[in-house]
Parts: structure tokens; C-alpha cells; sequence
């Protein structure tokens, strides 16, 4: 039976920041134009799309180029698309961002959309890459949307797999994010900052839980007598003044139902090529007694407690699967799985649609 996988009938995706939509074929002549000069290698790559969207009208969407813009405004920070479509089902991804919007996560985000939106089309089994062998910023886009070496060369440099049933060790992964984790707060000296004026730390969210995944965050809450700016800030300078953080954010919402303190900051974490990540620690300083003393650490040992190595496995899935910069509550995957008996991301998406956030920070175990 000849392939004949069928394109959706909605072209445009958004993720937390971005709108992608497929350019057509005036844009793509804009682009010709526009680049013929300045790139001329570039210029022919999308004579080449613009040729085969003629030919093979049918495969629009595998043969353009889809437009990132960001969704706030409209501006465009790059584009991504397929090298058309072959008769095995692998199809072959480009992207590349504008300079200006480079190394803020954009690549990623984008051509994770687009290949999960492959990967849901009939007949498609992989989505496929190659890049330069000294590109590592290109190479790390490939690594953290799951696609793995084939092994093989093309002719730009080494090839990468993207499937659905080829996705990294995700409890591996997990326990490493964890450890990378332990590391980040020991370095940000965030314990003995605050243990140094009697202060209690404890840890709560995905850390504490074990079910740490993409998303590098830290999450703690912080309790002293009273709710005292000036005897926190003493903890939060000395933590300030450690290599490595980069910014610092407080909110007081003492005189608010929740009657807190949030403190937020960012740690660039160095990796061994030498690239740096952004890891977020929430410290949320919370007046003993009030309305969420010690709920969320009681949360979090109830998850621990009714956890199986098959719930751990799914949620985990779950937050694998989730496009990057989509912002969801951790909260919301335990119930889903734990409760609803979800474990896939189609049955996720239906489940939140359906429970809508009403009383999900009140869930308990």
C-alpha cells in the first residue's frame, strides 16, 4: 500500500511564547528575495521549498517553511520546517533563528511544537536532523527535545532520531535533573543563607517528590516567627552575592490571604562545554499558622506515598511531553495521573480541558 500520510487541517501551533504558521508562497519569494544577497546559500533553500510546494501541492505543509513569531506582538524571531516527505514515514527538520532572538530557548520551543505536531500525522514514525559537527548550540536544541545520534553522517554533520517510542531513559534523566538540582541550590548557598538566622527550609514540588523533569526548578518554604523584609533580606543578600546568581525577585503578599513572602531567583548553571542553563528557586517564606502552613509539604508525602514506579514513569512522560515554555502546574499532572488515570499526553490535554483549574491547588492525595 502506497504511503500517504495527510497533513492537519489546522496550520498554525502555539506554544507559551510563539505562533508558528506556514509561509506561502509569496512569503517564501519575500524571503528569496530578501536573502539572494546576503545569503545565497540561504536564498536557494527556499527556491527549493517554494519549487516543491509547486510540484507537490498536496504536501504543503512538509515542503514551506512555518513562520515563529512571537504571539505578544507579532515579531518574527525565526523559522522551522521538513524537507518534504519520503515513502518510510522520516521526515527531516531545518530551523534557524534570527540573531537577535538567539539563545532565549526559542529554537527549542518552536521546533518542538513542529515535531510533536509531525509525529501526530498519520504515517509519520520519526522526525529527523543533522547539524554541524562544531554547532553544539544547534546540537543541544536536537538533545533536549529527545532526538538521539543515528550514528550516521549527512551531509552537514551528524544525524539525530526524534520518535515516540525512542524517548530517553526518563527516570534517568529525572535522577540526574535531581542531582543537577542538589548541586544548584548547594552552590547557591541557599540552606545555611537562611538556616544562619533560624530559619526552617523545607523542600516541596517536584524535588521533593522525585518527579523533577525538563523544567529546571527548585521549589522551598521558608518558615520564622513572623513575617520580618528586613531579617529575610539578610538571608537573601548572602545568597545574592554567590556566583552564579543572576537576579533576584520578591514579592510581599504579607497583608494577602496567602500571607507570604516570595522570593524568586536565578542561578546560571555551567555545563562542561562551557554553555550555561537558567535553573529558577522559589523560596516562598510562609507566616506560621496561616492558611498554607505546611500543606504543600503534607502534599508532597502524600505523593511520595502513593507513587508507584508506573504513576512515576507516567507523569514523568507527561512532563517530557509538555512543549517547551508551556507553563502547567505540577499539581495538576499528580492529579490527573494519580486520580483520573491519565498517562497520555492526548488524554491530558482532554482531562485539563475538561477540570479546568478550579480548586487544583486545594487537591490532596
Amino acid at each position: 500500500m502506497e504511503f500517504q500520510p495527510q497533513p492537519t487541517n489546522e496550520p498554525e501551533l502555539r506554544t507559551a511564547r510563539l505562533t508558528l504558521t506556514p509561509m506561502t508562497p509569496g512569503e517564501l519569494e519575500e524571503m528569496i528575495a530578501k536573502t539572494r544577497r546576503e545569503v545565497p546559500e540561504l536564498s536557494r533553500a527556499y527556491e527549493e521549498m517554494l519549487s516543491n510546494c509547486r510540484r507537490f501541492p498536496k504536501d504543503f505543509l512538509w515542503n514551506t517553511a512555518w513562520k515563529m513569531a512571537l504571539s505578544k506582538d507579532g515579531a518574527e524571531v525565526g523559522n522551522a520546517g521538513f524537507k518534504g516527505l519520503s515513502d518510510s514515514g522520516v521526515v527531516e527538520i531545518g530551523y534557524g533563528i534570527e540573531e537577535e532572538f538567539q539563545g532565549k530557548g526559542f529554537a527549542t520551543e518552536g521546533a518542538a511544537a513542529l515535531c510533536a505536531w509531525a509525529l501526530d500525522q498519520p504515517g509519520i514514525s520519526a522526525v529527523e536532523a543533522e547539524t554541524e559537527p562544531e554547532n553544539r548550540a544547534s546540537r543541544r536544541v536536537l538533545e533536549k527535545i529527545g532526538f538521539q545520534p543515528t550514528g550516521e553522517n549527512g551531509a552537514e554533520g551528524p544525524r539525530f532520531r526524534l520518535t515516540r517510542s525512542t524517548l530517553p531513559d526518563l527516570l534517568k534523566l529525572s535522577d540526574e535533573n535531581l542531582r543537577r538540582a542538589r548541586k544548584v541550590v548547594q552552590e547557591a548557598g541557599i540552606l545555611p543563607a537562611w538556616e544562619k538566622i533560624g530559619a526552617v527550609v523545607n523542600p516541596v514540588g517536584s524535588c521533593a517528590m522525585g518527579l523533577i523533569m525538563t523544567h529546571r526548578d527548585v521549589d522551598f518554604h521558608v518558615y520564622l516567627p513572623e513575617l520580618n523584609a528586613a531579617q529575610s533580606f539578610q538571608a537573601m543578600t548572602e545568597i545574592c552575592s554567590r556566583p552564579g546568581v543572576t537576579r533576584m525577585e520578591f514579592r510581599n503578599l504579607a497583608n494577602t490571604p496567602e500571607e507570604c513572602f516570595e522570593f524568586h531567583v536565578w542561578f546560571a548553571e555551567k555545563l562542561p562545554d562551557g554553555s550555561e542553563e537558567e535553573w529558577q528557586i522559589d523560596l516562598i517564606q510562609i507566616l506560621p499558622g496561616s492558611r498554607f502552613d505546611g500543606f504543600f509539604e503534607r502534599v508532597a508525602q502524600r505523593v511520595r506515598d502513593v507513587l508507584t514506579p508506573e504513576t512515576r514513569l507516567a507523569i514523568l512522560r507527561l512532563k517530557y511531553e509538555t512543549p517547551p515554555g508551556e507553563h502547567i502546574m505540577g499539581i495538576e499532572y499528580y492529579q490527573a495521573v494519580l486520580e483520573g488515570g491519565v498517562r497520555t499526553w492526548d488524554e491530558f490535554r482532554a482531562w485539563r480541558a475538561a477540570r479546568g483549574e478550579a480548586g487544583i491547588i486545594e487537591w490532596m492525595p
